[in-house]
């Protein structure tokens, strides 16, 4: 399953890991980073390993959905 995300126009030339991080607030830049080096995210359409790729607005910015080690072991808490 992939997330699908939009560069907003205030986002304009922002780098993908600070894009990912700014959209999701849920994701670090860390994360993001560490989601980019796996190969999880695309940009328009391709796979991008660059968290430095600069974004611009409007761009198609989709992302793998992975599940964490510890999500696995941990149930969910209700």
């Amino acid at each position: 399953m992939r997330r699908h995300l939009k560069v907003p126009e205030s986002l304009d030339g922002a780098r993908l890991d600070a894009v990912l991080a700014a959209l999701d607030p849920h994701l670090s830049r860390r994360r993001a980073k560490a989601l980019i080096d796996r190969g999880a995210v695309y940009l328009d359409g391709r796979r991008c390993r660059l968290a430095s790729r600069p974004c611009r607005a409007g761009a198609a910015v989709e992302v793998e959905a992975f599940q964490s080690r510890r999500e696995e072991i941990l149930p969910p808490v209700e």
